[in-house]
């Protein structure tokens, strides 16, 4: 490989990735939203950006075994860390690390000192630690063994903590396909309300408060209630989880849908699509992001899909991105809060919808426009953004959008 100008080239038109990481962490066949930023990112890349392998290279699997996915991209597993370590050897010139634990970043920084001058290496950080001791062992290895490609931020507090010490940071949202995205004129204003939660069932995703609250709204007719909630394997799942799911599992039938988070299939992205669709407000009350990507993609499906989002001002960086919405929870009294936003909104809907819309147009992320600024940042053919937020932004497509 060949490096010039800040461009790595084989001298072919090849181009092959490699998402690297610990399996139980983010694996292709999970619900969640590293998983579903890499598979989005893998397809567009594949069958419209001209790169010729996107594979998952992972580690500490149960068993060594090699999945095809789509026409392109393969899921590797293996279960020791040197054998995937080794595969990355396979003819891969670009290799994204997602999640690493503790005890291979210092194999993997050996790794990248003796390779760096046939494979650019290039990382993405997607979730936020609370401790500030976890957050600078995240970035600690780059510090002595840095980079010789990008760093990808999910979220403007990311990219924050990482800009100092990566050589090469981005900013990207997590990408939408583009056929989730609807215009104004696209999605009617119904007489009966459809609300919407979708959701890992976890106290701290806000489950319990949208629970309660379609308990309160089981009577009124004038809302439609649907809760899509991932569930994992028994075992584990704490005992509130259990008592939650039995209580979701007791509301009217056809209320509650169930998806299990380590089965993903197209039929999951295709049920989500349809009802983001039928929504006109979508619960994301968010006690604590950090047990989620940092920046929720059901938060960017929703506002693609024109979703009015009921969250509250404290969820890390989600009100910055959806901008000056009018139903942020009040800081006390969710349930109530929430109902009382559900009272108001069919007065402001479309002018929500139209607001969203041109905050989409503006922020530019759907998976085309996404997969193409990855592909150029990998390369080297896209300088980072230097400017406060959302010019810095990798896909930023100018204030004229914004509304």
């Amino acid at each position: 490989m060949i490096y010039e100008d800040g461009v790595f080239s084989t001298g072919s038109d090849k181009m092959r990735i490699a998402f690297f990481g610990l399996q139980q962490a983010f694996d292709y066949n999970h619900i969640g939203g590293s998983e579903s930023i890499t598979r989005r990112l893998a397809r567009e890349l594949t069958q419209d950006a001209d790169v010729d392998a996107a594979d998952y290279v992972l580690f500490h699997a149960r068993r060594t075994e090699t999945q095809e996915v789509m026409p392109k991209v393969r899921v590797r597993y293996f279960e020791a860390y040197a054998d995937a370590a080794k595969a990355l050897l396979d003819g891969y010139d670009h290799v994204v690390s997602i999640y690493l634990s503790p005890p291979e970043r210092i194999p993997f920084m050996a790794f990248r000192a003796r390779y760096q001058h046939r494979i650019r290496f290039h990382a993405f950080v997607t979730m936020w630690r609370r401790s500030r001791w976890k957050r600078l062992l995240l970035t600690i290895d780059l510090q002595f063994m840095p980079l010789n490609g990008a760093m990808f931020a999910i979220s403007p507090r990311l990219y924050k903590s990482v800009k100092r010490w990566a050589r090469r940071p981005f900013l990207i949202l997590p990408p939408v396909p583009d056929e989730w995205f609807l215009r104004v004129v696209d999605k009617p204003v119904r007489s009966r309300l459809h609300v919407t939660f979708v959701g890992r069932i976890d106290p701290g995703k806000g489950a319990a408060d949208a629970a309660e609250l379609f308990y309160r709204l089981q009577d009124a007719k004038k809302y439609q209630c649907r809760f899509i909630g991932y569930t994992y394997e028994p075992g584990r799942v704490s005992r509130t989880e259990e008592a939650l799911y039995g209580r979701l599992k007791a509301l009217p039938p056809g209320t509650f849908v169930e998806a299990n988070y380590s089965k993903y299939s197209p039929q999951v992205d295709a049920v989500v699509r349809k009802t983001m669709a039928e929504t006109d407000v979508l619960l994301l009350p968010y006690r604590d992001v950090s047990s989620t990507a940092d920046m929720p993609l059901v938060f960017m499906e929703g506002m693609a899909s024109l979703c009015a989002l009921i969250i509250p001002p404290s969820a890390a960086d989600l009100p910055l991105v959806y901008g000056p919405g009018k139903f942020y929870l009040r800081e006390d009294a969710w349930v109530e809060s929430m109902r009382q936003n559900l009272l108001s909104v069919s007065k402001f809907l479309r002018e929500e919808r139209e607001r969203i819309e041109a905050r989409n147009a503006q922020l530019n992320f759907g998976a085309a426009a996404s997969a193409q600024a990855f592909k150029r940042a990998l390369l080297g053919q896209e300088p980072p953004r230097v400017g406060a937020w959302p010019e810095n932004l990798l896909t930023f497509k100018g204030s004229l959008f914004a509304r």
